[in-house]
């Protein structure tokens, strides 16, 4: 199997394109993403080589099937988790119970973080959040507990420098969280 893509190095920002063409690899991403077939994509982009859009596809297959590997523990870890912990005093302590909401708001959040990003501990609060916490050692945790009502509350300590807030949960992953696990990761990744 040949490789499928090439960057475009005549593009002032090189983008991935199908080897031999002009066609950026994206446009068939968008094509599947809207219901479109192989077929219509080759109908509209006849430079493209079937036997090479499929051994993209086929690439495209097999790498999102390793990184959505961890996705997947996780949403299995929190299904778990919502099951131990949506009765009330479910750690014999008083703990408020996990709700459906905070459930729902949780599966979200996995379903919107970066792939590129290390995946979380999981655990129930005694508040009814679900926690998420990436752990280096006792000076370099970032953590973020969600809400049934859709809110993250983030807590990060480097070293000695603290950082804490709430944010919205939308689609997307809010950039102050990402950047505060990248940062961790790079400490990590710097020993």
């Amino acid at each position: 199997m040949k490789t499928p893509i090439a960057l475009d190095a005549g593009s002032p920002s090189p983008k991935p394109v199908f080897a031999g063409t002009q066609v950026p690899a994206d446009a068939f991403i968008t094509y599947i993403r809207d219901g479109k077939t192989l077929d219509d994509f080759l109908r509209d982009f006849p430079v493209v080589d079937r036997q090479v859009a499929l051994d993209f596809l086929d690439t495209l297959v097999r790498h999102t099937t390793v990184l959505a590997q961890p996705r997947a523990e996780m949403l299995d870890e929190l299904y778990d988790i919502y099951l131990d912990c949506r009765e009330r005093n479910w750690d014999g302590y008083g703990a408020e119970p996990i709700s459906y909401d905070a459930y729902l708001a949780a599966q979200k959040f996995i379903e919107a973080w970066p792939l590129n990003l290390p995946t979380a501990e999981i655990s129930a609060a005694a508040n009814g959040e679900i926690s998420f916490e990436w752990y280096r050692a006792p000076d370099k945790i970032v953590s973020v507990g969600v809400s049934g009502d859709r809110i993250l509350s983030y807590a990060s300590i480097f070293g000695p420098h603290k950082a804490h807030g709430t944010e919205p949960l939308t689609d997307e992953i809010p950039a102050v969280v990402t950047a505060h696990v990248q940062r961790l990761t790079l400490l990590q990744n710097a020993k």
